[in-house]
């Protein structure tokens, strides 16, 4: 399936699939830390601020104990200011309730008997401030020492339960945000393994795809270049390039069949058949082939045509030629015979000269 897709397609595709991964990587990422950043919102939005207000109503009670103590031992000048600081940190530490009370999410019945022992304190507190205004230290220190102290015991250990059960929401959110953190980690590593892998075997697919039909097409060009028109191309494909391979090979086989039909042309001229005619259809520009091919046999035809005309002509002008000598070589041989009789008279009459001559003589 992915041989037969356009070039465009394929990178297209491998593209495609990379960016896939990538958003899957990105997405994964997004909601990690999406989990790791709510574990830390939770976690400054509860644990850390019951820690934080428990400890500030520790504190307060602590401050409001000390002061308690110090205004048992101050003279009457300085007992207004302790006590003015007093209902100051009194006052911050009913916020500071408020704000722990607002934030708690453990048991209620927790936070009830916070509240309870802080009214307990609150109620002690007041009592021996009222007897310290009115001069009666002994019924304040011992309010401050019996009842008082024991409130704030009780609110103390209960303020300590509440820092545990939010140090355990901390272990608990920490624990979860390092259990998110190895999840996110693994799948990552395996989402990049996996787009590793895959963008591997795309790109060596893609490459092969294009680079092994290019090889083979450029083998039969050079080929062809170097005038064997026989060359195999065997890659087909319905992309770009099986249709480059379709035509080169439609092109092998056009001009393989073009050299045969003129290679037999001409053999059966060599052989002297003048009657043979380019028949092939020739294809484009190549009919000019065609066209001057029959030109070249129908001039040979004709010139031999003429030639043997020529030859006729020629042997009609030799018999004669050979019938005009005859006849003269017959008078030749009648004028030879009528010279060797007149030689030979001519010789009687030398002979008879002769004799006549002797004759003479002996006259």
């Amino acid at each position: 399936m992915f041989k037969d897709l356009k070039i465009r397609v394929k990178l297209f595709l491998t593209y495609s699939i990379m960016m896939v991964f990538y958003l899957v990587t990105v997405i994964a990422a997004f909601v990690g830390l999406s989990s790791v950043a709510d574990g830390l919102e939770r976690f400054y939005e509860t644990p850390y601020p019951m820690v934080r207000h428990a400890l500030q109503v520790k504190s307060a009670t602590q401050e409001i104990q000390l002061g308690l103590f110090r205004a048992y031992s101050a003279d009457d000048t300085q007992l207004t200011a302790i006590l003015s600081a007093i209902d100051e940190a009194a006052a911050q530490r009913s916020a500071d309730l408020e704000d722990l009370k607002a934030c708690y999410e453990g048991d209620s019945s927790t936070m009830q008997a916070i509240e309870t022992a802080g009214q307990r304190t609150a109620s002690a507190r007041q009592e021996s401030v009222s007897l310290l205004k009115s001069g009666d230290k002994d019924g304040a220190i011992a309010i401050i020492g019996g009842e008082y102290m024991s409130a704030c015991d009780e609110l103390y250990t209960l303020l300590e339960n509440t820092i545990s059960e939010a140090e355990a929401s901390t272990t608990e959110y920490y624990t979860s945000g390092m259990s998110v953190k190895k999840v996110c980690q693994t799948a990552f590593f395996a989402l990049a393994v996996v787009c590793v892998i895959l963008a591997i075997f795309l790109i060596v697919r893609l490459i092969r795809a294009i680079t092994n039909p290019l090889v083979e097409i450029e083998a039969a060009v050079k080929a062809m270049a170097e005038g064997n028109m026989h060359s195999a191309v065997t890659y087909e494909s319905k992309d770009e390039l099986g249709m480059l391979a379709e035509n080169l090979r439609f092109v092998l086989k056009t001009l393989s069949g073009y050299i045969e039909h003129i290679c037999s042309r001409l053999d059966s001229l060599a052989t002297g058949d003048l009657t043979v005619e380019f028949d092939m259809d020739y294809l484009g520009e190549f009919e000019s082939i065609k066209t001057s091919g029959n030109k070249i046999t129908t001039s040979l035809s004709d010139t031999l045509s003429r030639l043997n005309e020529a030859a006729a002509q020629v042997a009609s002008g030799s018999d004669q030629v050979s019938s005009g000598a005859q006849a003269l070589s017959q008078g030749a041989t009648e004028q030879a015979s009528s010279v060797e009789e007149l030689a030979a008279t001519l010789n009687d009459l030398s002979t008879q000269v002769t004799q006549t001559a002797q004759n003479a003589r002996y006259i």
